[in-house]
């Protein structure tokens, strides 16, 4: 075509002038370079997928109904046998089903203990396999598939787990305890339950026993807690109320001029053989605790800093004995 310096079918050049050809294609950028290795190796061991993203997206198989129902029964399977009780396919897995309860409720009942967190992993595994039992596993060929989405599973059931009681009971926790209360048949070490939702109204009643995280903010090296776990949170009893002159005399708590029963408040060993004399502010009680204590005898603002403590370093308020088994029961309010 006259006036055309290209053929509009080929593209071929027509026009016999020179044409500037640029012979610099563009280069990747330096700071990508290292990447690039980097996903040639991936892709030599099959650790990344290789071809274009459009190449993998025609490869991969396109999901039919029956894969989305598969999918379903996985969701489904949260709850350990529903999937398979829906499907009359129970007597699948219903020994598994059985292992799972038991380990669930033993782990339970023993909860706070070695032996129980043992448990609950046993029972998560119980489910995972629950899980892998359903047909969506059985289209999985390769043992590698299968491997990762066990992986998957067993890591989602963990969280599950390890969530799910704080949405179901989130004003519940517990701790252990130093005291000695022959009163309320608790020893050394007991470890307690408490409420959370307790401590939302101050004062609280005399000889309750609270969640309470101990910081003694005087000379560590003289004073350390006994037995302190999480952040040094521990149960200790309330001897004093906001207000109340509280006093120390004979192995004795004196309150307001009123001596305590020894039995229901007793002084704990590293206050006996001391004094003490003062009020309790306002917005504070003050507790009882044991320490250790490694020398000497402390002074009465020593022993201030370590008793008295305010409505916010209350966490919660205990309400029974849960360990050792033997012992576990209610506790009674005393005042």
């Amino acid at each position: 075509m006259p006036g055309q310096t290209k053929c509009f079918q080929c593209g071929s050049i027509l026009d016999s002038k020179d044409v500037t050809v640029d012979v610099h294609p563009p280069r990747m950028a330096s700071w990508k370079k290292p990447f690039r290795d980097v996903a040639r190796w991936a892709r030599r061991w099959r650790m990344l997928p290789s071809g274009s993203l459009a190449e993998r997206s025609a490869r991969r198989p396109k999901m039919n109904p029956a894969d989305y129902a598969c999918l379903w029964g996985l969701v489904l399977s949260i709850v350990p046998g529903l999937a398979h009780l829906i499907h009359r396919r129970f007597r699948e897995i219903r020994w598994f089903f059985l292992g799972w309860f038991l380990a669930l409720s033993i782990g339970v009942f023993l909860y706070a203990t070695n032996i129980g967190l043992i448990l609950v992993g046993l029972a998560i595994a119980f489910h995972a396999w629950i899980i892998v039992q359903h047909s969506l596993m059985k289209q999985l060929r390769n043992f590698g598939e299968k491997l990762g989405v066990l992986l998957v599973v067993l890591i989602l059931l963990v969280l599950i787990y390890r969530f799910t009681p704080r949405l179901i009971v989130p004003e519940l926790t517990g701790g252990y305890t130093t005291l000695n209360l022959p009163s309320q048949n608790i020893q050394y070490g007991d470890y307690l339950l408490a409420w959370r939702d307790e401590v939302s109204e101050h004062p609280l009643p005399r000889g309750s026993l609270v969640l309470t995280q101990l910081v003694y903010r005087g000379n560590p090296r003289r004073l350390n807690l006994r037995r302190a776990r999480r952040r040094g949170n521990m149960i200790v009893q309330i001897v004093g109320l906001p207000g109340e002159m509280v006093q120390i005399r004979d192995n004795t708590f004196i309150i307001e001029g009123q001596p305590l029963d020894r039995e229901k408040y007793p002084v704990p060993q590293w206050l006996q053989e001391s004094s003490f004399s003062g009020k309790v502010p306002p917005d504070s009680y003050f507790i009882s605790s044991e320490y250790d204590l490694r020398r000497g005898r402390l002074r009465e603002g020593s022993i201030r800093r370590a008793c008295i403590y305010h409505f916010d370093a209350v966490r919660a308020k205990a309400f029974m004995r849960w360990l050792p088994l033997s012992r576990r029961g209610f506790i009674e309010e005393m005042e």
